[in-house]
């Protein structure tokens, strides 16, 4: 009985796994998604400028940007304190501290 409930159990996590390795991507996708549909008519370029305006950063979307998508897309002031480093180091792959236009459609508008 118990190899029958470990096999059950691994089989699960398995599945789970495959299923959905982060769902908090997933959710902050489907977040911002609405966000620039709701906003912005789904330009994600239009998007992109007001972000990397707020920031200060001329055609590069800084922490302050990323937290202002993260506030917008209705995160609460503590969450966004979490999450606008992390999700500026996942975006950010040449790591010059910004968020380009190319890296932010690589994760947006797949």
């Amino acid at each position: 009985m118990v190899s029958t409930v470990n096999g059950v159990h691994q089989s699960f996590e398995r599945q789970h796994e495959m299923a959905d390795p982060d769902p908090r991507k997933q959710e902050l996708i489907d977040k911002v998604s609405a966000l620039v549909a709701r906003r912005f008519g789904g330009d994600w370029d239009r998007a992109f400028e007001y972000y990397a305006k707020v920031g200060g950063a001329a055609g590069l979307v800084n922490d302050d940007g990323v937290s202002k998508i993260l506030k917008d897309a209705g995160y609460g002031w503590a969450m966004r304190g979490l999450m606008t480093g992390k999700v500026l180091e996942a975006l950010d792959t040449d790591k010059d501290n910004a968020i380009s236009l190319t890296e932010f459609r690589k994760v947006f508008q797949n």
